[in-house]
């Protein structure tokens, strides 16, 4: 059971000199940024006011059928009914290609 978990590779490395309790500390802090990061990316990506995805299909409606924003709820700027959010929304989409696009471009790096 220690095999499939890893632990005897764990007990290796943390019994090792060279290891430095500094490195391990700064990279322990940087893996829960990161994991911070990506939750509230993808919380305002894919729940702040609905979603993207929710408000996608509407959005096509008003561009290709003779729908209009107001059948949707919107307003103005004060009051924009279904499209509530869409500027987080449209961001968080915008990170997250950056950083998908940015990923692939480091690992083809690599190769």
């Amino acid at each position: 059971m220690r095999k499939i978990i890893g632990m005897n590779q764990l007990k290796k490395f943390l019994e090792e000199e060279e290891n430095d309790p500094v490195n391990t500390g700064i990279m322990i802090v940087l893996v829960i940024f990161c994991m911070t990061i990506l939750f509230w990316l993808f919380w305002a990506l894919m729940v702040y006011r609905g979603g993207l995805f929710e408000k996608i299909i509407p959005f096509i409606s008003v561009v290709f059928t003779k729908k209009q924003l107001a059948d949707y709820g919107y307003k103005g700027w004060y009051e924009q009914g279904l499209f509530e959010g869409w500027v987080v929304n449209v961001t968080a989409m915008f990170f997250v290609i950056m950083g998908l696009w940015s990923a692939v471009k480091v690992l083809k790096k690599r190769k």
